[in-house]
């Protein structure tokens, strides 16, 4: 027994040893107990204690330990453990157990009990020295004893038998054994073990036997020991070699046998398929022949198509250029400044980063105020980029309080800090990973510092109630190493990209918003675990009262938080239109000069927006939905031919015409762009006038459906037809969720966006640009076409169509009616 005292043992005496430990008798057995209550040793009942209900333990001057029990008295040596017993046989006057002990100033020991005492001198009493054999007196098979013979497996007696061999199904074995000392023979201790069967050595009962069954099939050695009545051991056990032998089928024989068949197989099969592969061989060197042949052909193929892109593109743009300079004499440069425009535009965006840490260290970082729903200002920021990771294959997902309180906050503070986190954990993304952005409101804070654009020296900041709102940023794929952890909000420390290469960026980014946070009165930490990855936690305030010296402050009024009165049209968009009223295209095209040259021939008929690659323009093509794509072929990560087809087949932007840019000239490489729904094909070297009327005539194309589709969705009897075109199809859709919730007014812009998987941009262009209204245009015209159809068939008097169409305000019903039909309800039929 080993391990720390349990509480579980009854202690009824305790006998100091060395080194701090302790010997205790216990109802769990003689036990040597360390300073930390660990059992070192314990002699137990198992190891030859004639009962565990214990007395007194008394050592005497030679180092031996004497146990009185409820069964006798018991010597025991700690160094050898060895051990004798003592009873009423050996002159005991009882056997019950002793409550009193004493060790004799003359080396006598004193027990005493409920019958008297006894004394004794420890180096008087005698034991047997003889040292008895332990012989095997049997051995049975399945419960049977083994003959003597010739057909049985023990051919003499078991005393001279050394070993003996049985067959697999004589596998339950049974051994009795004896020791040869008649003195107190009951007192006689045995211990056995059948190796490697018995890890350990086992304790025989009274019945001095031992029994094995399901041995399997190998060699076993059987032990045996045993002690005379004062338990001196006999110095070596008495061992019987057994083996049970295989059955015939797991025979070496057997196994030699199994071996040759199975060669003779492996030789045959290997014949057949030497033959086999050797006519393959001729095959496949023909095969690899032609492979390779096709191979150079292609490499070649390929090369020339590649070579050809390089030279056409700058061949383009000399031609181009020289054209537009030979026809605009008077500003030569003008191709130049764009340039330098181009490349200033990048400069401008790091050098207001610059500038913003320097203002920040001044306290001069100018503060525009807003009140209002500082959360929807978020929503809008954070989807913004959900197109971005959408096109990368990255799971985006957000989180949004409830019902988060009106408040007063900088939006260009927390697009500045919101915008840096995402565009941070977009980076360093792989496809395939997950960005969480999460927002919460915590407790009301009391007092926060509001900071302001220009404080006076010396003057302290004012302290407003305010309310903490925390923002979580969480990606997945990235891993900050914990000795960058400290240095991550570093200026201008890179931290290396997800390849392993050098850090991406100029290092500024994660500076200013850590600046930004503190400045503003928050807090920002950061974790990274190479499973998760990594998670930016930011802790910042919005006020809940107006910050001092507001006017002089904002910039700007602050928007007024609309209530919904039954007089406004309950379908109109909240998108405010900011277009010029002209087409925008968007040029996707990796070659920045190519994208210059575009700019400066189209950016006076047309809105452009430019993308560097082909991610880049699905992301503004589904966030902007323009009129027009114009786009490469030979671009990285993701070309033409896939840009083209997510675009076609993505609800949101199917309608879009999409305009190829390529150097391949061969008909195979126009057919790819054409099948995936390419509306045209222009070939480098292109002349700019020819792109001009291209993108003018598939533009007018567009504008001529749009009206039809217009007209069709608009015309109170038309009739039921057979859906011709995705743009049909995608009218019907948001007719049948119009169609569904006609009767409910509660039913907004918002509801049917969400019918329609769309954001509300989305929405607003996808209808614009396909039927020629807004969403809430569309929306109001739904519901007085339905009217319309009422009041023509019967379906009951004004008042009561304007209500079953979602209409609150009867007044409201019958001037939006007189706009659409030109007459009033009342006269509709």
């Amino acid at each position: 027994m080993y391990g720390t005292v349990s509480g579980s043992e009854t202690a009824t005496s305790l006998f100091p040893a060395t080194n701090g430990r302790v010997w205790v008798g216990s109802s769990a057995g003689v036990l040597l107990v360390s300073e930390d209550n660990w059992i070192e040793w314990s002699f137990t009942s198992h190891d030859g204690l004639p009962s565990d209900f214990l007395g007194r333990i008394q050592g005497d001057n030679d180092g031996w330990l004497w146990v009185s029990t409820a069964k006798g008295l018991v010597a025991l040596n700690p160094e050898t453990k060895e051990h004798s017993t003592f009873d009423r046989r050996d002159g005991l006057p009882r056997n019950e157990i002793y409550f009193a002990s004493l060790l004799h100033s003359d080396g006598r020991i004193m027990f005493g009990g409920h019958h008297g005492m006894i004394s004794f001198e420890p180096r008087e009493v005698q034991k047997n020295p003889f040292i008895p054999p332990v012989v095997l007196t049997d051995l049975e098979v399945d419960d049977v004893s083994l003959p003597i013979g010739d057909s049985s497996p023990l051919k003499t007696s078991l005393l001279e038998t050394d070993e003996i061999a049985f067959d697999h199904d004589q596998n339950n074995l049974s051994f009795t054994f004896s020791s040869l000392h008649f003195s107190h023979p009951e007192r006689n201790t045995y211990h056995f073990r059948l190796h490697p069967e018995d890890e350990d050595w086992r304790t025989a009962d009274e019945s001095r036997a031992a029994h094995y069954t399901n041995l399997d099939p190998g060699q076993y050695r059987f032990e045996v020991k045993g002690t005379n009545s004062d338990g001196i051991w006999n110095p070596g056990p008495t061992v019987l070699e057994i083996t049970i032998n295989p059955p015939w089928w797991q025979t070496n024989q057997a196994l030699a046998l199994y071996l040759v068949l199975l060669g003779l197989v492996i030789y045959a099969v290997y014949r057949q398929i030497v033959a086999r592969e050797r006519i393959k061989a001729k095959l496949e060197i023909k095969r690899v022949e032609a492979r390779q042949l096709h191979e150079l052909d292609h490499l070649k193929s390929r090369f020339f198509a590649n070579i050809s892109h390089e030279f056409r593109t700058p061949l383009t743009l000399l031609k181009a250029g020289a054209q537009r300079l030979w026809e605009d004499s008077d500003n030569p440069d003008d191709e130049l400044h764009a340039m330098m425009n181009r490349n200033g535009n990048r400069l401008g965006q790091l050098i207001e980063q610059l500038l913003d840490l320097s203002r920040l260290e001044s306290g001069h970082l100018p503060v525009r105020w807003q009140y209002g729903n500082w959360c929807a200002y978020l929503r809008d920021l954070v989807s913004s980029h959900e197109t971005l990771a959408t096109s990368g294959e990255i799971d985006y997902q957000t989180n949004w309080p409830d019902n988060p309180d009106n408040a007063w906050f900088d939006p260009d503070i927390l697009e500045k800090v919101v915008g840096n986190l995402l565009a941070n954990a977009l980076k360093f993304t792989p496809p395939g990973g997950k960005i969480e952005f999460t927002t919460r409101t915590d407790n009301p804070v009391e007092l926060v510092r509001v900071p302001s654009s220009s404080p006076s020296d010396g003057e302290d900041f004012t302290r407003l109630p305010a309310r903490q709102i925390g923002l979580e940023v969480r990606n997945t794929g990235s891993f900050i190493p914990p000795d960058q952890l400290d240095r991550i909000f570093d200026r201008f420390h890179q931290i290396a990209g997800p390849d392993g290469g050098d850090g991406r960026g100029t290092g500024i980014g994660l500076s200013l918003v850590k600046e930004l946070v503190e400045w503003y009165g928050g807090t920002i930490a950061v974790t990274s675990d190479p499973d998760s990855g990594t998670v930016f936690k930011i802790l910042i305030p919005v006020f809940v009262e107006a910050p001092v010296a507001l006017e002089a402050e904002m910039e700007f009024d602050p928007p007024p938080i609309p209530d919904y009165d039954e007089e406004t049209d309950f379908s109109a968009d909240a998108e405010e239109e900011t277009s010029t009223g002209r087409p925008t295209i968007l040029i996707v095209e990796d070659h920045p000069d190519l994208r210059a040259l575009m700019r400066l021939e189209l950016s006076d008929d047309y809105d452009l927006l430019e993308a560097p690659d082909g991610y880049l323009g699905l992301e503004l093509a589904r966030s902007e939905i323009p009129d027009l794509v114009l786009t490469d072929i030979m671009m990285p990560q993701l070309d033409g031919y896939e840009l083209c087809r997510r675009l076609k087949t993505d609800e949101r932007t199917n309608h879009i015409p999409v305009v190829m840019l390529t150097a391949k000239t061969d008909s195979e490489s126009r057919l790819a762009g054409l099948e995936i729904g390419a509306d045209d094909y222009l070939t480098k070297p292109f002349e700019v006038k020819e792109l001009k009327l291209r993108l003018a005539n598939l533009l007018e194309q567009r504008r001529l459906l749009t009206e039809r589709l217009g007209r069709w969705a608009l015309d109170p009897k038309r009739q039921p037809q057979a859906v011709e075109s995705i743009d049909e199809l995608f009218l019907e859709r948001a007719k049948e969720v119009m169609s569904a919730n006609l009767e409910d007014n509660e039913f907004r812009v918002d509801d049917l966006c969400q019918a329609l998987a769309m954001s509300r941009t989305q929405l607003h262009r996808k209808l614009k640009a396909i039927a020629g209204q807004s969403t809430g245009e569309f929306m109001r015209t739904q519901r007085l076409l339905r009217a319309a159809e009422l009041l023509s068939g019967g379906g009951g008097n004004v008042t009561e169509v304007a209500y079953s169409v979602g209409f609150k305000s009867l007044s409201h019903f019958a001037k939006a009616f007189r706009e659409q039909f030109g007459v009033a309800p009342s006269e509709y039929g």
